[in-house]
């Protein structure tokens, strides 16, 4: 082996990437699991250092933190034989600084992280102690100090009271500060993950701030190798130390900005680990049954003490106490702050709740419950607009969005709800206990108007076995009194038909009247305009329609009730799909589904009918078929009194559009923007393939322009 005064202090190599470290420095990573205080070990190693200062103390330092600590016997063998390995490795010339820090990892694989580094470094300071311990007695003359200074070389850096040697072993003082913080934040992270451990409702690991402990040790123990070099080839009086200087300068600038990577990734996941707990607390709030629904109404609004639990009365436009909710129903509204709420959501709330009987509006409450997603001024907007315009008892909103806890958000989000912040709002029933006793009770509010009462999943579960017998009724429940009358009595045979093609909507009125005369059936018509028209566009083509007798005069709808039913056709779909989605329940085989899926992919045809006796559905068309099998009634007259009117409609028509897989796709056109989950659960009407999404751009103003 080369003399230390002729060997080269490392030989240079190009530093690998963070992902090759951590894959090279893991495989030399087995941890026997043993528990050692690796706090320890770097108190006794800063007690030492600040012991070290620039220059000498001139007398012994006052009790510091390392003074109590003591290693065991197997700790103060394995420093020792790391100062041993270190020192011999930084001055072997045979190895890169690479190849020096692996070995060294290698003989350091049974401990965790923070020991590693505890221990390095305490074997690096256990060699830089021992040059400032004899600098400290050679100046008081020590005979043993006197003599090791003559063996070592170090007499001409002890000249001019050590300046020369605070000049020298700057660079090192420089960095080995930081190198100890960035010690402190490995062992801090080991706190952090005996407390992930320790929480039962933590999911997941926190790799990435794994990934930077195992370069941010890398670094630690690389530095130390090149630091121990540096230091020994001041005492050989190496010519090329003074080469090494900017290496130190540059370390030093490395280590710094790891610091403050790990520190800053720390941060971050203690802030996920606090909201780790929140949510377990909010889950756990509203998941329990209480006294009453005040602790988690103050929870939900983030309401902190009396002053703040307040909401405003959109009836007196005035800040009341949450108080009043207690013991009540409260129902979430939970949306973001798009104008679909303000436009039609409202609205259709507002006209629902007056719907609802008194005792019914007496034991309940809506709370308007916006997510702004950084919209705070539009929100402000908003606000303003519905204070003025829904005067509605019982009716609040929450005055500021930004008092709203995000982790509430997120545990409503996650636990209980689909997206919220696409597609159309959610009303999550909070029960007189506090306890959350639907997650989502819109689609029964859409589905089942103020016979939706009382508002909990059991209810629901009650309605939905009965809404394949009535889905005709629940279709047209708001549309008037008389045609729901005429469905729930089912003598009369119905037709419901719509489209923008004036001149096919006349024709097909009139071969349906000749055909229900001809054959002596009683066929009331109803004009329903198209999903994707305009109030002014229907109401323009009906009067047509009622100066020629083609369609029934009582009742007589207006395009505004016609608007009501595309929408409420649209939500009944969603609300199904919805609802099969959570019961884990195939769609491809549902009727209802079926059934509402063709008649809304149909309705945005040139034309389109549906006939209908009672609460079944006969058939759904579009302009070719429906008129076709209107044409063709000779051909099937024959069947009329063993089928029926409608049963013989029906199997004609069959026979005309073929086959399912004969027929031509359907296409569904939504006004809400639809999450995956609901596309994930609405599938074609006739060959029950997936449906594709797709963005489509309408002006509002079109309709009323061709009208």
């Amino acid at each position: 082996m080369q003399s230390p005064a002729a060997a080269p202090v490392h030989r240079a190599v190009a530093t690998p990437d963070d992902s090759a470290v951590v894959k090279q420095i893991e495989k030399t990573h087995y941890p026997n699991g043993e528990e050692i205080d690796a706090l320890s070990i770097l108190n006794i190693a800063k007690g030492i250092l600040d012991d070290c200062k620039s220059t000498p103390p001139t007398k012994t330092s006052e009790e510091g933190e390392g003074d109590s600590a003591t290693l065991t016997p197997e700790l103060q063998f394995e420093v020792y034989r790391l100062s041993v390995q270190l020192s011999y490795r930084s001055l072997e010339a045979r190895e890169d600084v690479q190849e020096k820090t692996v070995t060294l990892f290698n003989m350091l694989s049974s401990y965790s992280w923070d020991v590693k580094v505890a221990l390095i470094l305490a074997a690096y300071v256990s060699s830089y102690g021992e040059y400032w311990l004899i600098a400290q007695t050679y100046r008081d003359k020590d005979q043993v100090a006197m003599g090791m200074v003559a063996l070592l070389q170090m007499s001409d850096l002890l000249i001019d009271d050590n300046k020369k040697l605070e000049t020298l072993f700057q660079p090192l003082h420089k960095l080995v500060k930081p190198i100890l913080d960035l010690c402190y934040c490995i062992v801090e992270v080991k706190k952090f993950f005996l407390s992930v451990f320790a929480s039962s409702d933590t999911r997941g690991g926190f790799p990435g701030l794994r990934a930077t402990v195992i370069i941010c040790s890398y670094w630690i123990i690389r530095s130390a190798v090149i630091c121990t070099s540096y230091m020994h080839s001041l005492i050989v009086k190496d010519p090329r130390t003074t080469s090494m200087d900017g290496e130190l300068d540059s370390l030093a600038r490395k280590i710094q900005p790891l610091r403050n990577r790990l520190t800053d990734q720390l941060f971050k996941c203690y802030k996920t680990l606090d909201v780790i707990d929140k949510i377990e607390v909010v889950g756990r709030t509203l998941r329990t049954n209480d006294i009453d629904n005040m602790k988690v109404l103050k929870l939900l609004v983030g309401a902190r003490d009396d002053k703040q639990t307040s909401v405003f009365d959109l009836s007196s436009e005035k800040q009341v106490s949450l108080e009043t909710l207690k013991n009540k129903t409260v129902l979430l509204l939970i949306s973001s702050t798009d104008d679909i709420l303000l436009e039609k959501e409202l609205p259709f709330l507002q006209e629902w709740y007056a719907k609802c009987d008194e005792v019914q509006r007496r034991q309940h409450a809506i709370i308007l419950f916006p997510i702004t997603r950084g919209q705070a001024k539009k929100w402000t907007d908003q606000s303003s607009m519905i204070s003025k315009m829904f005067r509605v008892p019982n009716f609040y909103m929450v005055d500021d969005p930004r008092s709203i806890d995000p982790t509430v958000i997120r545990v409503l989000k996650e636990k209980f709800l689909i997206n919220f912040q696409e597609g159309p709002p959610i009303v999550v029933a909070v029960g007189p206990s506090g306890r959350v006793v639907h997650p989502n009770a819109l689609p029964m509010i859409w589905t089942w108007g103020s016979k939706a009462f009382p508002l909990t999943s059991q209810n629901e579960e009650s309605l939905r076995n009965s809404e394949t017998s009535k889905k005709v009724e629940l279709l047209i429940k708001d549309l008037d009194d008389k045609l729901l009358e005429m469905v729930k009595e089912g003598q009369k045979s119905i037709c419901l038909f719509g489209g923008d093609n004036k001149e096919w909507i006349l024709r097909f009125a009139s071969e349906a009247k000749e055909v229900a005369n001809s054959l002596r059936v009683t066929l009331e018509m109803f004009f329903l305009g198209k999903s994707t028209d305009s109030v002014p566009k229907m109401e323009m083509i009906a009067p047509f329609l009622y100066s020629n007798k083609l369609v029934s005069e009582s009742p007589k709808l207006s395009g505004a009730k016609m608007l009501s039913f595309w929408e409420n056709l649209q939500r009944m779909l969603l609300s199904r799909a919805q609802y099969l989605s959570k019961k884990n329940t195939s769609v491809d085989d549902d009727e209802v589904l079926q059934g509402l899926g063709k008649l809304v992919d149909k309705s945005g045809r040139e034309g389109w009918a549906m006939f209908i006796k009672g609460n079944h559905i006969a058939l759904i068309g579009d302009e070719d078929v429906s008129m076709k099998t209107l044409s063709d009634f000779t051909k099937w007259k024959g069947n009329l009194e063993r089928m029926g009117f409608e049963g013989a409609l029906k199997d004609h028509l069959e026979r005309v559009e073929g086959s399912p897989s004969d027929r031509p796709c359907c296409h569904l056109h939504f006004q809400h923007e639809l999450s995956d989950e609901m596309v994930e659960n609405i599938k074609c009407p006739e060959c029950h393939r997936r449906l594709g999404k797709s963005t489509a751009f309408l002006c509002h103003n079109l309709m009323s322009e061709i009208a």
